[in-house]
């Protein structure tokens, strides 16, 4: 009887816990396109403007110019493309956001990327607390500097 018992209280715990991922999961993936945007408002606050350049190759973001420039233009940016140069580089500031990632349950990881003159850029990796769309600041996790 006592193993019946126990047995019972092991299945009600494993499909809370299978809930609560599977809820987590979820969360995180309506989560993406506000921590997005989310990441898009801190570089307009690191930054201190809405006008940036958004330059096509940025390989640390893994994107794409096309969907940098779509997530900050809906965070209210004024956004140019970089012309091509052979010469030096002019197009400052700039900046970037890759495509928000799951990380785990409840968790979203966007990288972003910004410059605002030649030698003060970085990326960073922010991470998320995702909440059916609503996101809160976790802590940004690695990145570089120049």
């Amino acid at each position: 009887m006592a193993g019946r018992r126990i047995f019972t209280w092991m299945a009600r715990i494993l499909g809370l816990l299978a809930g609560i991922v599977i809820a987590g999961d979820l969360s995180s993936v309506l989560s993406l396109r506000s921590a997005e945007q989310a990441a898009a408002n801190l570089i307009a606050v690191e930054l201190d403007t809405h006008e940036i350049f958004v330059v096509a190759d940025e390989p640390w973001l893994e994107g794409d110019a096309a969907r940098s420039t779509e997530v900050l233009t809906r965070a209210g940016f004024a956004v140019r493309q970089c012309p091509p140069t052979t010469g030096v580089f002019e197009c400052f500031p700039w900046a970037g956001v890759g495509r928000a990632t799951v990380i785990g349950p409840f968790v979203v990881e966007v990288k972003r990327a910004a410059a605002s003159g030649g030698l003060s850029g970085y990326g960073r990796r922010t991470r998320y607390l995702g909440l059916f769309g609503f996101v809160v600041h976790i802590r940004d996790v690695g990145g570089l500097v120049s």
